[in-house]
């Protein structure tokens, strides 16, 4: 119990940061396209822990966080994300392996859950999607930014196998979801769980 009020902290002060972004500027509607040469391995070779992320060009994948909750932010400008003074050019999304055991709905709800202090209502349906042998379960909800209360939309996704499930997640801008989404479910269409 312990060590999941810890991971729970952790996403929040996680969520604390990414909020902290200025407005990141609309992207173009040109999707990023995950390429072999820009493959970023995470915990390779580590059983139980290791993924990989095909990565748009330009972006990369940061391992933060602690042994006991790691975090990887992918995103498209690494100094401009950490910056407390962002120049507005700066989008992230965490990666956060999960202990929760489950379906991916069952995980979705679980993360959801903790993250209540951030969201309020669930935009429509949980949505489900089979890519082999994994499961992805898609989730929007409006929400506000920590610490300044403004507006802002929350793309939450789980990626479940039989043995691990990765939480997935960012928030924007309102008005950004529609150009940002098909961004945000390609990055996570990209990453496996090996």
């Amino acid at each position: 119990m312990k060590i999941k009020l810890y991971r729970v902290a952790a996403i929040l002060t996680l969520l604390g940061l990414v909020a902290c972004q200025a407005n990141p500027p609309l992207p173009t509607s040109e999707v990023p396209v995950p390429t072999s040469r820009t493959i970023a391995e995470v915990f390779k070779g580590e059983a139980g822990r290791w993924l990989s992320i095909a990565l748009p060009e330009g972006w990369v994948a940061k391992l933060t966080g602690s042994d006991m909750t790691p975090l990887i932010v992918v995103t498209n400008d690494w100094e401009s994300y950490q910056s407390k003074e962002t120049d507005n050019q700066a989008w992230g999304i965490i990666v956060l392996p999960v202990d929760d055991k489950g379906t991916a709905p069952q995980v979705l709800e679980v993360a959801a859950d903790r993250l209540k202090g951030q969201l309020a209502d669930r935009q429509g349906e949980v949505k489900l999607e089979q890519q082999g042998d994994q499961t992805y379960a898609w989730a929007e909800y409006a929400g506000v930014a920590i610490p300044t209360e403004a507006p802002r939309r929350y793309f939450l996704a789980v990626i479940a196998t039989e043995q691990r499930s990765v939480l997935v997640f960012t928030n924007i801008l309102s008005e950004q979801q529609a150009s940002i989404r098909s961004q945000y479910q390609t990055i996570v269409k990209s990453i496996t769980l090996h």
